[in-house]
């Protein structure tokens, strides 16, 4: 379990947590765009089936999985530590976004290396 660490820091603190805030910082997030042209094109397939809103339900699957898997991972400590790399995504380019991000970071890495003495 030593390698939970990285695992935990790249994927849902910084790819998870940062990315996220950072894509609605930006005003595109790809994953939406994505599934806006895969909902598309099952309209263009098959009109009228209504087959389009389970591409809508995917991203909210998908967070509820992340959400989940954070809290497996790395509890309320790793929960806390995504949310606060969210915020830091989201306020980027103000003073307090970099090093709240190195906050979240050492944050998840506690989160983890607790969940590694509980395993």
């Amino acid at each position: 379990m030593q390698k939970l660490a990285p695992v935990f820091l790249c994927e849902f603190v910084i790819g998870f947590g940062f990315l996220s805030g950072l894509w609605i910082h930006i005003g595109i997030n790809p994953e939406t765009e994505i599934i806006r042209a895969f909902a598309s094109v099952a309209d263009a397939i098959t009109p009228e089936t209504g087959i389009s809103w389970v591409f809508w339900l995917i991203p909210l699957v998908t967070v509820g999985m992340s959400l989940w898997l954070t809290y497996v991972l790395g509890g309320i400590l790793g929960l806390l530590a995504v949310g606060l790399a969210f915020i830091a995504g989201f306020s980027v380019d103000t003073d307090f976004g970099p090093p709240l991000l190195v906050v979240a970071l050492i944050i998840g890495l506690i989160s983890s290396a607790m969940s590694n003495t509980n395993s």
